[in-house]
């Protein structure tokens, strides 16, 4: 039998300091690893592990294989990091957009702001009442595939390049 996501979380280890430091100098904030907004990153095997909560407490884990920049799910009931952050107002106040990341070091460097899609069978019915959002570029065409009809406003984001 499967024990609920909530213990599960409880029983993954804290980031070790080696991993802590590899975030931070590929420029994750300090507040990215944990706050009093988020949950604090933990870790498994080689990977990093996100809890996934809403009012009720956690409800999945997402284990982002850092090595293999894969991601998957304890309980499969996730449809995306930063879930929680469709259905907050703040996301779009003030001409705000959802941001869809294209991975999850992009989504912790911004502070855990926007989402990243796992499961995108559930885009449409998760995003249709979005009034915009912002797309990585490498994820456009994938994007429209799952928004069909496109329903929020599209923009893309440019990648910023250093000189």
């Amino acid at each position: 039998m499967m024990t609920s996501a909530n213990e599960y979380w409880r029983s993954l280890r804290v980031l070790n300091q080696l991993q802590i430091d590899w975030l931070i100098s590929h420029g994750v904030p300090p507040l990215a690893l944990g706050s009093a907004a988020h949950a604090p990153l933990k870790r498994f095997d080689d990977g990093v592990a996100v809890a996934l909560e809403d009012a009720a407490g956690i409800y999945d884990v997402a284990h982002w294989h850092v090595k293999t920049r894969s991601i998957s799910m304890y309980t499969d009931t996730g449809f995306a990091l930063g879930e929680s952050n469709i259905d907050n107002p703040g996301t779009y106040s003030f001409d705000g957009a959802l941001k869809i990341h294209d991975e999850p070091l992009g989504w912790l460097k911004s502070g855990r702001a926007g989402i990243v899609i796992v499961d995108w069978s559930r885009c449409f019915d998760r995003l249709c009442s979005v009034p915009k959002v912002i797309v990585s570029s490498g994820l456009v065409e994938t994007y429209k595939q799952a928004m069909q009809p496109e329903t929020p406003e599209v923009f893309v984001a440019e990648e910023r390049r250093a000189a």
